[in-house]
């Protein structure tokens, strides 16, 4: 549009003659900054263009209600004041007045944005504002409605005799309430649903094939997989399971006698009440198995894993334990072990409750925080084997040889440990041996940490 006016308007040369000039766009938001030269009456340059008119009726420059010269666009080199009218008027809303200045030969045009209130006198400068046409005149009121005739005129047609409307039926009752105390009446069944077949069970899975060689002396050397099996009961006496998978099989009061389990793997199974005498579990995983009940006499479970592995009430006669180095909370609470040899051993946190280890030869067996309750130690010897923090409260040690071994912050408040015998090389670390009864017991330890514990003077 800004190109459009430029074009059309008076007084603007031929684009083949005239000189191209550039415009450039200003922005004056400070206060008064031009010069303001003398007095120009109102006469002067007192030009009139068709809905514009100069504020306050004398030529000057434009200035705003606050004083200010307001924010314009700046064109230099237009010709005419009509040139810069032309501008404005394209504009419509976005131009409220324009400035022409004429100075020596060069012209400018600024177009206003801002309301212009009033001029101030300076030589060349002439601001128009828009004149705001007249409001429109208002609408005349409405003309009232023409009355209604009272006798129709001789061209209508009769009207229509006027027709009853039809009688109105009352609505029909609502239904009696059903009795007081009447129960609800009940739905109806449903429909049965059509006849079907009865689903086919799935198919079972195929037998395991090792089930086949389950009898006395089996070897299964080419099936070791009998893993989850149900073999309670089964004879498998003098068989060879030799590095087979048993885990969570259950072998309850099975024969097992003179079996080799050497390295099996048969963690959770169960073994309760099965009889196992002479049966070689070495080097086997029997972790968290249950042997409850069992007769184990002269088995073997050298270097076999029986991490909580359950011995309770077994019979463990003349058991070889050996190389048990990943045992621990193992339950022998009630297993008899009279004579068995256990060394090289690590029975760590075991419950050892109603145990029988008579004549028992253990051999650098670690007990540390193992509970004794109810041991029979008659003619046990420990050698190089520790007790530390083991409560050994209450039990009667009476006899007991403790040879090169360890006792450090061991519970022996209220023990009896009538001539036992402590060789030189046991180390008592602040042991607990409060009401215990030393007598006739033969020390060669060193007591330089025991004697605040107010042992027997026999002892001492």
């Amino acid at each position: 549009q800004l190109c459009t006016a430029l074009l059309d308007a008076p007084g603007v040369a031929d684009s083949s003659t005239a000189p191209r000039k550039a415009m450039s766009l200003h922005s004056k938001a400070s206060n008064v900054g031009s010069y303001i030269g003398p007095h120009v009456g109102s006469g002067s340059h007192a030009g009139h263009l068709a809905g514009y008119h100069m504020p306050n009726g004398r030529a000057g420059g434009c200035r705003t209600v606050d004083k200010r010269v307001g924010t314009f666009e700046e064109m230099k080199w237009l010709t005419t004041e009509a040139t810069c009218a032309s501008l404005c008027t394209a504009r419509e809303q976005l131009c409220t007045a324009f400035e022409f200045a004429s100075l020596t030969g060069y012209t400018r045009c600024e177009i206003h944005t801002e309301a212009i209130s009033y001029t101030v006198p300076v030589n060349g400068y002439r601001c128009y504002v828009k004149t705001q046409p007249p409001p429109p005149p208002p609408l005349p009121p409405p003309l009232p409605p023409p009355p209604f005739p009272a006798v129709p005129p001789p061209h209508a047609p009769p009207r229509p005799p006027r027709v009853p409307p039809p009688p109105i039926e009352p609505p029909s009752p609502p239904p009696p309430p059903p009795p007081p105390h009447a129960p609800p009446p009940s739905p109806p069944p449903p429909a049965p649903p059509p006849w079907q077949p009865w689903p086919k069970p799935p198919p079972s899975p195929p037998p395991n094939p090792c089930l086949a060689l389950v009898r006395p002396r089996s070897n299964f050397e080419r099936c070791r997989y009998l893993a989850h099996a149900k073999l309670d009961r089964s004879l498998l006496m003098f068989s060879n399971l030799n590095e087979v998978t048993l885990s969570s099989t259950s072998l309850v009061a099975a024969n097992l006698t003179e079996a080799t389990f050497q390295q099996a793997v048969a963690h959770d199974a169960a073994f309760d009440f099965a009889d196992c005498d002479d049966a070689d579990f070495s080097g086997a995983d029997v972790r968290r198995s249950s042997f409850r009940n069992a007769t184990l006499r002269e088995a073997a479970f050298n270097g076999a894993i029986i991490h909580r592995t359950n011995f309770s009430r077994a019979d463990l006669r003349g058991a070889s334990l050996i190389g048990l180095y990943q045992a621990q909370s193992v339950v022998l609470d009630g297993a008899n072990l009279q004579g068995t040899a256990i060394s090289n051993s690590w029975l760590i946190r075991a419950s050892l409750v109603g145990t029988n280890l008579r004549a028992a030869v253990v051999d650098d067996v670690n007990f540390r925080e193992s509970l004794f309750r109810g041991v029979d130690f008659a003619g046990a010897t420990f050698v190089d084997s520790r007790f530390d923090f083991a409560d050994l409260s209450g039990e009667k040690l009476d006899g007991v040889v403790f040879e090169a071994g360890h006792l450090a912050w061991t519970d022996l408040s209220g023990a009896s440990l009538q001539m036992a015998t402590f060789t030189a090389s046991v180390g008592l670390t602040q042991i607990d041996a409060r009401g215990a009864d030393f007598l006739a017991a033969v020390s060669e330890a060193s007591l330089g940490e025991v004697s605040s514990r107010k042992l027997p003077t026999a002892f001492l």
